[in-house]
């Protein structure tokens, strides 16, 4: 009996030695009795859905749910997140990977294209918010480039300016990574240049309270100072509406002559005709202030352009729309040299002149002797629809002036002419 006992007790020890050495060749290989669950923070969508088919095999093929997927995250040191959390952070990972399509991708790092608009006394005044709305929203639907726009304004006009362009991108669903605004302060800048507006105005403005006298009409001769950091600008009137891309007016600049200093289109009514009536009796062979005529030619390089031929006159500019070559303005001494009172005296009482459209004024002046100063614009970059000297004594040659063949890229409503809506 005794021995019956110690022979059992040696068959149990046995059997708990060997259950011993089997958990621990299993524990040496690596091979753990639980599973580990894998944390969902570290998965990829593509693997979420892997691990998912892998737990599904398992569950399906031993007909039960086994122990270990019974464990909770927190039982496996994993960070315990809600499904609104989860839902949150999938949502942020989709935003920072998906790529920017490639011609986005490249608007975002193409230098932008400055541009500026003069938009004074715009408190209160909503013709003149109106105006620029219509301006930049314009604009902005038809650029295939970013722009920095360059807002010469006071204070409130600048808070004005923002909110309507922020309007504007809002009801066109544009996107304003493509555009920054820059706020120049005009209250500054007029009383620096105050001097040389007052003698601007003494030649240039015939009455003293003609709406051109106000010195905001004279800033472009001064966009040296203005934008003093800018190479290239184009400074636009507010009441236009654009139709054509911006980038393929900006392109003009490109085909500058080394002299050309700005580019503007020509005046496409008899104003200059009328404004130098006294000098055209005196000259009847003079050219100045007669309707061009235009043609179209092939240029130097074989590229299909359009050349102005001033074959009958020369109308004079119109500063509606202006590529201005600062780095050159700076440069200009014949620019330059008109900025005197002497100049100044000389040349209006040669030509009998008594100006009253602000810069564009002493542009067609310098232009009478220094055509080469100037680059011509095609009329279909300043469209212009002012149409009141055809009803004050200029009727039946109107039209010489006034007729724009070309296909219309930016229209400009010129002495308060009202845009049409489907124009």
């Amino acid at each position: 009996m005794v021995l019956r006992v110690r022979l059992l007790k040696q068959v149990m020890g046995l059997f708990i030695i060997a259950a011993f050495l089997i958990f621990l060749y299993g524990w040496r290989d690596g091979k753990p009795l639980v599973p580990a669950l894998p944390s969902s923070l570290h998965l990829s969508s593509s693997s979420k859905h892997q691990s998912s088919s892998k737990h599904s095999s398992l569950h399906q093929s031993s007909g039960h749910v086994p122990a270990a997927s019974l464990l909770t995250p927190t039982d496996l040191g994993v960070h315990v997140i809600n499904n609104q959390q989860q839902q949150q952070q999938d949502q942020f990972v989709e935003q920072e990977v998906v790529p920017l399509d490639p011609q986005e991708n490249d608007l975002l790092y193409r230098p932008p294209l400055d541009l500026a608009f003069i938009f004074t006394h715009a408190k209160d005044n909503f013709a003149l918010q109106a105006k620029l709305r219509s301006a930049v929203g314009s604009l902005l639907q038809h650029s295939s480039a970013p722009l920095r726009l360059h807002l010469i304004t006071d204070e409130d006009g600048f808070h004005i300016a923002s909110e309507i362009i922020t309007e504007v991108q809002a009801a066109n669903q544009l996107d304003l990574r493509y555009v920054k605004l820059v706020y120049v302060s005009a209250d500054d800048f007029v009383s620096e240049i105050r001097e040389s507006v007052d003698l601007l105005r003494k030649f240039l403005t015939h009455r003293s309270n003609a709406y051109y006298s106000d010195p905001l009409f004279f800033f472009s001769f001064f966009l040296h100072r203005l934008l003093p950091g800018l190479d290239r600008v184009i400074l636009m009137d507010v009441d236009i509406k654009v139709k054509g891309d911006i980038a393929e007016l900006h392109s003009h600049f490109e085909r500058f002559s080394p002299t050309n200093v700005m580019g503007m289109a020509l005046e496409q009514t008899p104003s200059y005709r009328h404004m130098l009536s006294v000098y055209r009796k005196a000259h009847p062979n003079t050219t100045l202030g007669g309707p061009p005529t235009f043609s179209n030619s092939l240029s130097n390089a074989g590229d299909a352009r359009d050349t102005l031929v001033h074959r009958h006159g020369f109308p004079g500019y119109n500063s509606g729309v202006v590529l201005m070559d600062i780095k050159k303005l700076r440069e200009s001494k014949i620019i330059a040299s008109y900025m005197s009172h002497s100049k100044l005296t000389n040349l209006t009482q040669h030509y009998n002149f008594h100006g009253q459209l602000g810069d564009q004024d002493l542009y067609t002046l310098i232009a009478f002797d220094y055509p080469d100063v100037f680059y011509t614009l095609p009329c279909s970059w300043n469209r212009q629809l002012c149409v009141w000297w055809r009803d004050h004594g200029y009727k039946k040659i109107f039209n010489e002036y006034w007729t724009c063949n070309e296909e219309l890229k930016i229209i400009h409503g010129n002495c308060k002419t009202q845009i049409p809506e489907d124009a």
